[in-house]
């Protein structure tokens, strides 16, 4: 078994709260990465420059899953901090996406 030094905390709610089928690929990322690099409350504190270079983003790709991050009520910004906010329990959106969406012409996506 494996044991490392510290641990970060994804909670599953990530998921079942379809948080994961809404999110950007960017977004992922770095929502990964704040949890990641975060202390015991959720803060860091780290320069858009380090975060762009170590997940390879461009500064709109950062900022657009920033503001995707912040509107999913995940993470809290005020330059220069980062938080990691809890996931509220029983939010649920992941029903949305389990419904099946006709076309005309008979398809479905």
């Amino acid at each position: 078994m494996r044991h490392a030094k510290s641990y970060s905390i994804i909670d599953h709610q990530i998921l079942h709260g379809g948080y994961l089928h809404r999110l950007s690929h960017e977004a992922m990322i770095l929502y990964l990465f704040l949890v990641v690099v975060g202390d015991r409350e959720g803060r860091s504190v780290d320069a858009d420059t380090t975060i762009m270079e170590i997940l390879r983003l461009n500064s709109t790709e950062l900022n657009n899953a920033r503001l995707e991050l912040e509107a999913e009520g995940l993470i809290y910004y005020r330059w220069p901090y980062w938080f990691v906010r809890n996931i509220k329990e029983g939010k649920d959106h992941a029903g949305v996406y389990m419904r099946k969406v006709i076309v005309p012409g008979g398809s479905s996506r």
